[in-house]
């Protein structure tokens, strides 16, 4: 099942409007390493901004965890400059 679709960031289809977060994803959907399977982006609410988070769950990676704003600047790397209880309404979109 595909994720839904979510208007953020003046667009209603982020990762087909934001040139970075369609890259980005095409990526991420084009790995064919064994662990291409765990990472996903998210969208969520960082002091009332808009953010991207390249996530996983990949029992045995150890990673960082960059976040983005719209224009796909980084903010920072979770649990280091960015925590998790200050990131809201998280969703899964690819």
């Amino acid at each position: 099942m595909d994720p839904p679709i979510i208007a953020a960031c003046d667009t209603e289809n982020p990762i087909e409007d934001l040139p970075w977060l369609k890259t980005l994803v095409r990526e991420l959907n084009e790995d064919q390493s064994d662990l291409a399977e765990f990472f996903f982006i998210e969208i969520a609410k960082y002091k009332g901004e808009t953010i991207f988070i390249s996530n996983n769950c990949c029992p045995i990676c150890g990673t960082v965890v960059p976040i983005y704003n719209c224009n796909g600047e980084s903010l920072g790397v979770l649990n280091d400059s960015i925590k998790t209880e200050d990131i809201l309404n998280s969703r899964t979109v690819s």
